[in-house]
């Protein structure tokens, strides 16, 4: 399971848990630069509280890297990218997280889930989730 310590994933765990299901591996993928000190208190945390074991991947790219990387299309091509503009969504997460995920399902290494709110059932219907992964869903109330 790729786990990004918030609160739909750690919720997503401790279902699994009562539920009976045991992961081999729970992966982080570390944004290089952007995690504060206590994300890595925080694993050790989860770790112990749930007895199972997260694995700290690499970021193809730094926080920094991806912050002034220049917009290469478009109305703002040449700009500095910036922080994500949430209603355009995430680079972040697809130059950075996205990779790591993608490298262990072709591998064949994880299955993967994603763990959504309720309200956010319309995250899990969106085509890329569908073309490109054989997704599994959680969502709870």
């Amino acid at each position: 399971m790729l786990c990004s310590l918030g609160k739909d994933s750690i919720a997503a765990l401790i279902l699994a848990q009562q539920d009976g299901v045991q992961f081999d591996h729970v992966y982080f993928v570390n944004m290089r630069g952007a995690e504060f000190e206590e994300t890595y208190d925080f694993i050790s945390k989860v770790e112990h509280t749930l007895n199972l074991k997260i694995e700290i991947l690499d970021s193809p790219c730094t926080f920094d890297e991806q912050f002034y990387k220049k917009i290469t299309k478009g109305l703002h091509a040449g700009q500095n990218r910036g922080w994500a503009a949430v209603k355009s969504g995430c680079h972040f997460q697809r130059d950075m997280k996205v990779p790591a995920m993608t490298r262990m399902y072709q591998e064949g290494n994880a299955d993967i889930y994603i763990s959504l709110a309720v309200n956010e059932r319309n995250r899990a219907e969106r085509k890329f989730y569908a073309k490109d992964y054989n997704i599994m869903v959680i969502t709870f109330r």
